[in-house]
């Protein structure tokens, strides 16, 4: 029943996804319809080029908006995708964006790359002003911030000291939930940033287990799997 219930909602999204599809992609790719988004879903900017695919376009590759999220925190609540003109998301193959998600990608040549297998939560909040990375099978909790910037100008003795880093993270990452990376962020393949971690520097081990604000490296050799425990 419940496979019906998801065959249903995907259904219902394809008429409002192909007008998406035909206002960012070229109409042989729009046909195939690669990205499946909501009904709650508020889409602002996203032009031609400014959604990108690393893989073959194929139908509902990518899912924005039709998954509750973890206790189905999402439910009924809004997901906002906003690329300003300049600006791109690429997506990989099976990418899932929960409902309650704030995506923005800023003009200037903002760049977000999201990975095959990439999902993230209810509650994730990205503001990509340079570069944004995610590798593949990157599992994001809930209520996780990403920020490759400072959103305000800030001033010390009247000099401008804000820049942009860019963020990367590599395959087969988990970031917990209420877990933050700040710009200039590195987080290696196999990692895991544990609950309510501030990262803000490159951490340059791979398999780590990150904690703590800031955060720091706990413990290595540590791997992580997707399967819920009892």
């Amino acid at each position: 029943m419940k496979n019906i219930f998801s065959k249903i909602k995907y259904i219902c999204a394809v008429p409002k996804s192909f007008l998406f599809c035909i206002k960012t992609l070229s109409f042989k790719d729009a046909l195939k319809v690669p990205v499946l988004i909501g009904g709650g879903v508020k889409v602002f900017g996203c032009h031609k080029g400014s959604i990108l695919f690393s893989e073959q376009p194929s139908m509902a590759m990518v899912r924005i908006g039709l998954w509750d999220g973890a206790g189905r925190n999402g439910y009924k609540k809004h997901t906002i995708i906003n690329v300003d003109k300049g600006s791109s998301i690429t997506f990989g193959k099976n990418v899932v964006i929960a409902k309650d998600s704030r995506i923005r990608v800023m003009g200037g040549g903002g760049q977000l790359i999201l990975g095959n297998d990439f999902k993230g939560n209810y509650g994730l909040e990205v503001m990509c002003r340079e570069k944004i990375t995610f590798g593949e099978d990157c599992l994001i909790a809930w209520n996780v911030t990403v920020a490759d910037g400072d959103g305000h100008s800030l001033y010390m003795d009247g000099v401008d000291r804000n820049s942009n880093a860019p963020i990367t993270v590599g395959k087969h990452v988990w970031l917990c939930a209420h877990s933050t990376l700040l710009k200039g962020s590195a987080i290696e393949s196999g990692s895991v940033v544990g609950f309510g971690t501030l990262c803000n520097k490159k951490y340059e081990v791979g398999h780590a287990l990150i904690g703590g604000v800031p955060g720091k490296i706990i413990k290595t050799n540590v791997d992580w799997d997707i399967t819920m425990r009892d």
